[in-house]
């Protein structure tokens, strides 16, 4: 592991992670059965070996953030599957939920941009949280407004 993510790691282990929908739906399918990633539309871009790293890298963070507009995106996305709603269920009661307003969302400069979950990753994380994400632009956004971010090539790399 590089020493920027190691940093980040020591940062961040007790302040919490942001984990973006995509990168949360593969914990998710993967977490219920190891198979459904390549059998599930939006994981399938995804392998074994990636939600092992992804895994990994997420539990080494003592807090789970997130906010309603992601559990939002990730419950639509994810298969109407009894077993799959259990995961769901788990995760959502084992992260820190962040509200913010969508009127204020509006208001954030990421909302033109990138819409209301991107924004509501943007304000929640802000001076406070590590965005772990997938989403190439999101991330150079991130990073030009001085969010730290994790990009999912990265946790690859490991």
């Amino acid at each position: 592991m590089n020493d920027y993510l190691l940093g980040l790691i020591y940062k961040y282990q007790n302040l919490g992670i942001l984990v973006d929908t995509n990168v949360a739906l593969l914990y998710l399918v993967g977490s219920c059965e190891i198979r459904l990633i390549r059998e599930t539309k939006r994981t399938a871009v995804y392998s074994e070996k990636d939600f092992e790293k992804v895994s990994k890298f997420i539990e080494k963070f003592q807090l789970k953030i997130t906010t309603p507009n992601v559990l939002t995106e990730i419950s639509n996305l994810l298969p109407n599957r009894p077993e799959i709603a259990s995961v769901l269920r788990q995760f959502i009661r084992g992260t820190s939920e962040n509200y913010v307003a969508s009127p204020n969302l509006t208001n954030s400069p990421a909302f033109v941009e990138f819409g209301l979950a991107d924004a509501s990753i943007f304000e929640t994380a802000k001076n406070k949280y590590l965005v772990f994400t997938d989403d190439g632009p999101l991330t150079g956004y991130l990073i030009n407004m001085g969010v730290d971010v994790v990009q999912m090539d990265s946790v690859r790399a490991i």
